[in-house]
């Protein structure tokens, strides 16, 4: 019997280890088949800090402490069990909430016909019945390995219980921290299932979107979490790391009431801090108490060395790579700054009646807000502009377009000094929002600040509506990327790299058709483009139907697509 509950656990702890390792490949982007699907063997999913990326560090950390927990029970031969134990309670807990979720999607999507829109978003109903089966199998087998390793737990003799060792304060603190952790870690994904299907209901803004409903979600995952852990097993995750195990008065395993009640009573206000005394008030309530088990296994000092693994991989995981992605964030920031201030100088050396230069009021009472100011005539002191109320919320060119193009022939005129406009134009990116830089343009005692400037008539490169393209193109291994233009006909003369190694297979000029209205002309460009190509940086160069020359500066970056125009 003893060889047939190791190797249950010992089969079951590489299952576990081997499909979280498995799933991980399901969720690579380049990924478009029948792996991909592989997801759904995932025996965790935590979800912690706004993040519900797949195999993300919760997850990993499990999975070490599994590894070691498996080395240390093999090693003892059987007796080290707490880390083992944490494991698998951990997944025991978040597949319960699974299973949960994947029942409240089947009752939902049998209730509401899914639209056309909704259907790329909504899980299909096959799916979410073999994820149910998935987490019913990895409920199953952690409630096995979990009752396999338990050493009678909340049992003792009359004379041993009497000389038993109360937990102490600061493993008490402990429990509290490390299963508060592990509640947010797993509910999560419940809560959010809630919100997503029921946040429009009547019921839930009435009652349940507000403080009430924050104390009720937090009561109901508390009279879920302890009840059944610790009458099931007589303790919670933190508590088997511990050593540690809930008992009655008499140092038996306590009754299902009573473990309800002693859950319920954790809702009093400040009782989280109330173990400072001999006994918490949940406990004293209940007529329970926490305590520890005879000790098996090894030396707890032992655990030490496990650390070496673990704060090396929080940090960085939680504090180091953010820095690493804030600080390229920074750089990726400043090449952008570069770009655009590159593109108002050269606009401010070339005034011509193309351009549109856009303004925000910063002290108007009269409702004025974004105003565009399109140059009709220019001479060495003035200029004569059009003045263009423009939609706020909608900086994007082709909305800019339609603004001229509707107020173009109705619009009223305006001379202005030249100079004034030359002066509301930042040399450098970072200077745009300056006191000094803000300009009564129109004489009406409203000062304007520069926000940007566009040339209408000519060709505008842009990438805000292809990247989807190019996801999907990438998938089917072509190689291409798209681009948009969102202004008139052109050619693209060139593209040549000023860093990286991405090969374009064009035959150049490449001639392409001017916008319709809001909907972009599409350029699709032959590459040997992959998601895995980083920090690629191409200047093209696009000329329009009068052969004037545009520069643009195209990065990509993996899925990353910015284009800029500087000259």
């Amino acid at each position: 019997m003893r060889t047939i509950k190791k190797n249950i656990i010992l089969i079951l702890s590489v299952v576990m280890m081997a499909a979280g390792t498995v799933s991980h490949f399901g969720t690579c982007s380049t990924i478009d088949s029948w792996i991909h699907q592989l997801v759904i063997l995932k025996p965790l999913s935590l979800y912690f800090g706004g993040t519900t990326i797949y195999f993300e560090v919760w997850e990993i950390l499990i999975y070490i402490i599994l590894f070691f927990g498996l080395v240390f029970y093999i090693r003892t031969k059987e007796k080290e069990t707490r880390l083992l134990s944490f494991a698998f309670s951990v997944i025991f807990i978040n597949n319960i909430v699974l299973a949960c979720c994947a029942v409240i999607n089947l009752l939902y999507l049998t209730t509401h016909p899914v639209s056309e829109f909704d259907v790329q978003f909504r899980p299909k109903p096959n799916i979410v019945i073999i994820t149910l089966l998935v987490n019913t199998f990895y409920l199953y087998a952690s409630f096995l390995v979990l009752n396999k390793i338990k050493t009678e737990k909340g049992k003792f003799k009359p004379n041993e219980f009497e000389k038993v060792e109360y937990t102490n304060k600061w493993q008490r603190f402990f429990h509290l921290l490390i299963d508060s952790l592990i509640m947010i870690l797993t509910f999560t994904a419940l809560v959010s299932s809630f919100l997503f299907y029921f946040e429009n209901s009547q019921l839930f803004q009435n009652y349940f979107n507000n403080y009430f409903g924050l104390v009720i979600t937090a009561v109901f995952v508390r009279l879920v979490f302890y009840p059944i852990f610790e009458y099931s097993f007589g303790a919670t995750p933190a508590k088997f790391l511990t050593q540690s195990v809930v008992v009655d008065k008499n140092g038996n395993r306590p009754q299902l009431n009573i473990l309800f009640k002693r859950s319920f009573s954790r809702s009093i206000p400040f009782d989280a801090v109330s173990f400072l005394g001999k006994n918490g008030w949940h406990d004293s309530i209940s007529e329970t108490r926490v305590v520890k088990e005879k000790t098996e296994g090894i030396n707890p000092k032992q655990f030490l060395w496990i650390l070496v693994f673990i704060v090396p991989f929080l940090s960085y995981n939680l504090f180091i790579k953010e820095l690493i992605s804030d600080y390229q964030y920074s750089k990726v920031s400043e090449r952008e700054e570069n770009y655009q201030s590159e593109w108002y100088n050269n606009s401010k050396k070339n005034l011509n009646t193309n351009q549109l230069y856009i303004f925000e009021a910063v002290n108007s009472n009269n409702g004025e807000n974004e105003t565009g100011l399109k140059i009709d005539e220019i001479t060495p002191d003035s200029l004569k502009v059009k003045k263009i109320k423009l939609m706020s919320g909608f900086p994007y060119f082709s909305a800019r377009k339609m603004d001229y193009e509707s107020q173009k022939d109705t619009a009223a005129s305006y001379t202005i000094s030249r100079k004034t406009l030359e002066n509301s134009i930042p040399k450098y990116y970072f200077q745009k929002y300056k006191d000094n830089l803000k300009q009564e343009i129109f004489g009406n005692g409203i000062k304007y600040n520069f926000e940007n400037v566009y040339e209408l008539n000519v060709p505008n490169l842009e990438v805000n509506n292809t990247t989807f393209d190019t996801q999907q193109e990438t998938k089917k291994n072509s190689g291409k990327i798209f681009l948009g233009n969102a202004g008139k006909s052109g050619k693209i003369i060139s593209i040549k790299n000023i860093k990286g190694e991405m090969i374009w297979k064009d035959h150049f000029p490449i001639a392409f058709g001017a916008a319709k209205g809001r909907t972009e002309d599409k350029i699709a460009i032959q590459t040997n483009y992959k998601s895995e190509i980083k920090n690629n940086i191409a200047e093209l160069k696009v000329s329009d139907s009068l052969n004037h020359l545009q520069k643009y500066i195209l990065e990509i970056d993996g899925f990353r697509f910015s284009i800029f125009r500087v000259e």
